[in-house]
């Protein structure tokens, strides 16, 4: 890997691309692909990692004094096209629901930086890129003196150039540059953010920023090399201080993603964010690397900066900017831009002082808002991460000028070159959420100007991963984005949409997308933020019209739907385009001018979540529950047909100390009841047994079979509500809502609506509900139940088309596959004759991922969209796998058919997924088990191994192939097996074989990977990277893990060692085992190394999904779940009818959330291989509360680490061992 960063560089070459005016043109370098670059080619400012380290220079190298300079780089500004900011981006600032609800975006978010010797197009970079992540105003400090510093005390003559590259900015009203601190000196008592204060304080008195500081307005406080990163373009700067404000924080901390040079000796012409791409990796990464820990520190040391590891920046509002920046006689401690210290009285601080050698841990309270030593995308703040990107080095030249601009403070002066670790990770995460976002751009001139500024270094991995994310050569860009053309799109050409909302399917967050997204809008008579339109519409009026009498009314039942004439009218006069109905019994089946659209859930998740629903925006236990009576009513209304607050069958509630409410009603326009002095608003789930009995079948087929007694339906009727089901336009399970823009054939840039359905966020996951109630609603809506998976089925079917229209079946184009492990790309005829074995694209076709990659989007939320969507992901598994070719599976090669009688348990996913934790119970249930190092092809010890050859078992039959050393067990996981899953596929039938797929978070996999798994053996030196250090990927060559030596035996063993662990020791001796390849396949594609972290997690992810497609077309039984998460999915389960629950069965009554997980990964074994857990009672209590932590603490965050560690201390409770013939 260092090679093939060494190799990778680029020179300071000309550029030649034109940028959008009326700013001066951009040059950028001229070569295609950085990745090619050879000795011969390499450019004459090259200077070499190595050759810097020796001392040595190339004989073509010249001084750093040579470059062209980078103050002499052209200015592009996009000032002129931010005033008015366009609508579209203050708009995405507030998009999500409850976001900015007491102040305009423009009055949120404020910059302040001082700056010495920054050239000014670094200065323009800056501005436009965070005035894209929602920073409203900027304040600019000017401390140079002379030129930059360079002429000491010169007085300036003329406007400087930095001057004139902010002035547009200025002039434009978003920022503000102040001249009167040029040639200030620094010391530690005065330092940059004492400075900061001082200015804001005195420009706040005045305008343009008197009307903007506020005590809760955000204040970012960072440097011209530092870059605030956010993967989810929906969310902005602005989502931070509305975090902050709700969390009642007042200080927290965001770490840093530290860049080096790159290789460059001259500053490449083009802005930092798209030329570098290399970064040491984060403490989170190498924390378990202490002989490489100690070799950075040594490196960093020498020339007087800080390491790196677990340092970022504090942020805060400005009513507490002072307390932070300030030094006062009451602080004992030094003020510095790292941290506060500050006493914030009833508000949180979460930016404390941590260092290197502080306590990793930190307060449950401030985990999400603290990135050093808490979550380190700090998830509290923005739901889809936050950190920054900091540019520290850039180059030789811009270090050199860095060190002689000197410091702000009185530290020791900066020395040396740039550390080559700082290169060691590829990360471009921060480059796809920079192309995402630009994308999402609604003014054309602006998004024009932005995309050809900010792009990426040709041949890069920043450029290769965001390929995929550009507009395709047919596309007009301006089309593309015009509003009609997505309502065109997205509504079949009809002007207008009518959506069918049951409450507590994703409705409000779907009616919020159609305004933002599509620029959809209700008519002005609308009601509520569902666009609820006309009386019956809305819940607490539509449901009392058409129940009448039975809850007391004077007037008849309603027996008819309407239909959609008002509606049709409505669009034609132009008064809407968006029309929301909250009661589906009452709703028009079909329009002439509108599509229906309509979300689903989970039938009995949805009503326990609407159950359960605070009454007082979850300020009191009041529940929607408690105004019925609690939990009694709801059950004798699944004994018998009742109604709420009627004079027959009125119950008891929580204000009236559970007496019945006495008195006829009398309605309200408004919805409300009133019984004497009593009142009680209905709710959807509130009327009675006809919203807790199959109301998904009832509102389908219409008002007069919703009023129809308890379990009155039958199957005909399910059958009838699923040909109506399957007449409406969109049919979306709530949990698919990533998959929205892709079947709708949006572009890329149209990013999917922000639903949290997992189970940290998910209100029936809280509710406490009896054993009793639970297994009565299961009962009750059975119909419901079988009415849901055929919607799951047709919702992806209609996937898979749209994806064959993108991908006809046979007619893909792919590019070669990334050859791996220094082979040279196989001859066509070896690659392509009769003996080869199937390809990526053969085994699972274009449309089947999309659709597999969809199913698992909602076990990993948002990982889709940051990876930037389904129709990009599924383009790059089609581009960068699709031709690659998998071994075949033959006897001769040691893979014959399998006779086993029984279903073999095989884990797909990559290890540090959870694959131990479910090791462990597994073993516990007395199944023989295998997991790395015990391997089911035997590590080899090394004196036995020889260059090229294969494991014994390709050569053997029977028991002794590698299908029969598979066969001696009844689980396997981990390495190798991610690797031979497809082989195990090929040779097991759906009869033989059930899979199960631990999955995690791709980019938090990734780094947990890299820490615990990328230098295996405490001996090692302090290589950042070993064999160990990659991930699968489809049709992938074969990798192997490290070597395990004497040293490493005894660190595994010595502390718990398990039955397992010393067997497979125990059969190498003293020796140092390895684990041999077991099968060979031209043309096969290159795993990937885990310190390529953006692609490494797009390739774990596709890998998943892959693996998940192939399976699935093989009918095997699957389970698939995310334990951080506490969600799971299960298909072709034996005797099951695919629901696929996307929480447990019993979601409610657990305080240690993973144990339902963990029975129901039992009851999947028990189905799919006819075993039964063999376990007491007691004992499975016992485990299942030990793996609970992870749900009881930081169970999005810190889950997985805490489920590995519970398994390695208990893995060697249960016995194990290998199983012999």
């Amino acid at each position: 890997m260092k090679a093939q960063l060494i190799t990778s560089r680029l020179g300071c070459l000309a550029f030649a691309a034109l940028v959008f005016l009326p700013v001066a043109a951009l040059p950028y370098p001229a070569n295609a692909s950085s990745r090619s670059v050879t000795a011969a080619q390499t450019p004459s400012l090259w200077r070499s990692r190595e050759t810097r380290e020796s001392g040595e220079a190339p004989q073509d190298a010249r001084p750093t004094a040579e470059c062209p300079g980078e103050k002499s780089r052209p200015v592009v500004s996009c000032a002129a096209f931010w005033n008015p900011r366009p609508t579209a981006e203050a708009a995405q600032a507030c998009r999500a629901p409850g976001a900015c609800p007491s102040a305009p975006v423009a009055y949120r978010v404020v910059s302040v930086m001082n700056f010495k010797s920054t050239p000014a197009a670094a200065l323009a970079d800056w501005a436009d890129y965070h005035l894209l992540l929602g920073v409203d105003h900027m304040v600019f400090i000017d401390n140079n003196c002379g030129d930059g510093g360079r002429l000491g005390q010169a007085r300036l003559v003329g406007r400087p150039p930095w001057e004139v590259a902010l002035s547009p900015y200025v002039n434009a009203g978003v920022a503000t540059l102040v001249t009167r601190y040029r040639c200030l000196d620094f010391n530690n008592s005065f330092g940059a953010p004492a400075l900061r204060y001082r200015v804001m304080s005195e420009e706040a008195a005045a305008s343009p920023l008197r009307e903007r500081m506020r005590d809760d307005t955000f204040v970012l406080t960072i440097d011209d090399d530092e870059y605030m990163v956010m993967p989810d373009p929906l969310e902005t700067l602005a989502t931070v201080a509305q975090s902050m404000k709700l969390n009642q924080l007042c200080a927290a901390n965001v770490i840093w993603r530290n860049y080096g040079d790159a290789g460059y000796t001259c500053q490449p012409q083009m802005p930092a964010v798209g030329a570098f791409w290399g970064r040491a990796p984060l403490w989170q990464e190498a924390e378990e690397h202490r002989p490489y820990i100690k070799h950075a520190l040594e490196e960093a040391g020498a020339i007087n900066i800080h390491p790196g590891f677990r340092k970022g920046k504090a942020l805060f509002n400005w009513g507490h900017m002072r307390d932070c920046t300030v030094e006062s006689p009451k602080n004992d401690w030094t003020v510095t831009a790292h941290q506060c210290e500050a006493d914030c009285g009833a508000l949180r601080n979460c930016a404390h002082k941590t260092g290197l050698h502080h306590d990793m841990e930190t307060s449950d309270e401030c985990y999400p808002f603290h990135a050093a030593s808490g979550d380190h995308e700090v998830k509290g703040l923005a739901s889809g991460g936050l950190w920054i990107n900091h540019f520290e080095f850039q180059s030789l030249e811009h270090w050199e000028a860095k060190k002689a601009r000197g410091r702000t403070n009185d530290h020791s002066p900066r020395l040396g070159t740039p550390p080559s670790y700082f290169n060691d990770v590829e990360d471009a995460s921060g480059a796809i959420a920079l192309q995402l976002r630009i994308r999402a751009v609604q003014s054309a001139p602006l998004r024009t100007c932005l995309a050809r500024k900010f792009l990426s270094a040709p041949g890069s991995a920043a450029a290769e991963e965001t390929r995929h994310l550009q507009p395709s050569q047919s596309t007009e860009s301006n089309a593309e984005h015009d509003s009609r053309s997505l309502q065109a799109a997205a509504l079949r050409g009809k002007p207008g949409v009518l959506f069918w909302h049951f409450s507590g399917a994703g409705g409000t967050s779907l009616v919020s997308w159609l305004a933002h997204s599509l620029g959809l809008h209700p008519p002005a008579d609308t009601v509520g933020p569902n666009a609820n339109w006309a009386t019956d519409a809305k819940v607490t009026t539509g449901y009392p019209s058409m129940i009448g009498s039975k809850i007391g009314l004077d007037h008849a039942p309603r027996s008819r739907r309407h239909d959609c004439q008002e509606i049709d009218a409505a669009i034609a006069r132009g008064e809407g385009t968006m029309f929301g109905f909250e009661t589906p019994a009452m709703a028009p089946l079909a329009c002439k001018n509108a599509v229906i659209w309509l979300t689903m859930r989970d039938p009995i998740e949805r009503i326990i979540s609407r159950l359960y629903k605070s009454t007082k925006g979850g300020k009191s236990s009041d529940t929607a529950l408690d105004s019925i009576g609690g939990e009694a009513a709801v059950l004798r209304a699944l004994d018998k047909t009742t109604w709420f607050h009627s004079t027959a069958h009125t119950v008891g509630t929580r204000s009236t100390g559970g007496k019945p409410l006495a008195g006829k009603p009398t309605w309200s326009p408004n919805g409300t009841l009133r019984y004497g002095r009593n009142r009680r608003a209905l709710g959807m789930d509130t009327l009675g047994s006809a919203s807790l009995n199959n109301v998904y079948t009832r509102s389908l087929l219409g008002p007069a079979s919703f009023l129809r007694p308890l379990d009155d339906l039958r199957v005909a009727d399910l059958d009838a509500a699923k040909v109506v089901l399957g007449g409406f336009d969109v049919v979306i399970p709530m949990w698919a809502m990533e998959t929205l823009p892709f079947l709708l054939g949006l572009p890329v840039h149209v990013l999917a609506p922000t639903v949290s359905v997992h189970g940290s966020h998910s209100m029936a996951s809280k509710a406490s509900v009896s054993p009793e109630l639970a297994v009565k609603l299961a009962k009750h809506n059975q119909l419901d139940e079988k009415l849901y998976a055929h919607a799951i089925e047709l919702h992806r079917a209609r996937l898979r088309e749209r994806a064959r229209l993108l991908w006809p079946p046979g007619k893909v184009q792919t590019r070669p596959a990334p050859t791996g492990g220094g082979r040279k790309p196989p001859p066509v005829a070896t690659a392509t004759g009769a003996g080869r074995g199937p390809t990526a694209l053969e085994l699972c076709p274009a449309d089947e991922f999309a659709d597999a990659l969809g199913v698992l989007s909602a076990l990993l939320p948002r990982a889709v969209s940051r990876g930037g969507g389904l129709e990009a992901l599924t383009a790059r598994y089609v581009g960068r796998f699709g031709s690659a070719v998998c071994p075949a599976a033959h006897a001769s090669a040691g893979w014959p058919r399998s006779t086993r009688s029984s279903r073999l348990l095989l884990n797909m996913a990559e290890g540090t997924s959870g694959t131990r934790t479910v090791n462990c119970w597994l073993e516990g249930a007395q199944l023989r088990t295998a997991h790395f190092p015990l391997t089911a092809t035997e590590l080899t010890p090394k004196s036995a191994t020889a260059p090229g050859r294969l494991h014994e078992c390709t050569r053997g039959a029977g028991a002794n192939s590698c299908t029969g050393q598979y066969d001696l067990y009844d689980y396997v996981s981990d390495v190798p097996v991610p690797q031979v899953a497809q082989l195990l596929l090929q040779t097991h039938s759906a009869s033989q074989l059930a899979a199960v797929l631990t999955l995690r978070d791709p980019w938090e996999w990734t780094m947990s990977r890299t820490n615990s798994h990328s230098q295996h053996n405490a001996s090692e030196d302090r290589s950042f990277i070993d064999d160990h250090s990659f991930v699968s990927v489809p049709c992938g060559c074969p990798w192997r893990p490290a070597d395990r030596s004497e040293a490493d035996r005894i660190r595994m063993t010595g502390r718990s060692p398990s039955r397992y662990k010393v067997e497979a020791y125990s059969k190498l001796g003293k020796e140092t085992g390895v684990l041999v390849d077991t099968f060979e396949s031209p043309g096969c594609a290159e795993p990937t190394p885990l310190t390529r972290h953006t692609t490494a997690a797009l390739d774990m992810l596709t890998h998943n999904a892959w693996t998940y497609c192939v399976a699935s077309r093989r009918r095997v039984p699957l389970f698939a779940a995310n334990l951080a998460e506490d969600m799971f999915l299960m298909e072709h389960v034996p005797g099951s009818n695919d629901t696929q629950r996307l929480l447990s069965k019993t979601p409610s009554n657990r305080p240690r959330k993973i144990e339902s997980l963990y029975r129901e990964l039992l009851s999947f074994v028990g189905k799919a291989t006819g075993r039964k857990d063999k376990r007491q009672p007691e004992k499975i209590r016992a485990d299942g509360s030990a793996a609970g932590e992870v749900g009881a603490r930081r169970a999005s965050n810190l889950g997985l680490e805490r489920n590995e560690r519970v398994a390695r201390e208990v893995d060697g409770a249960a016995g194990g061992g290998r199983p012999t013939a």
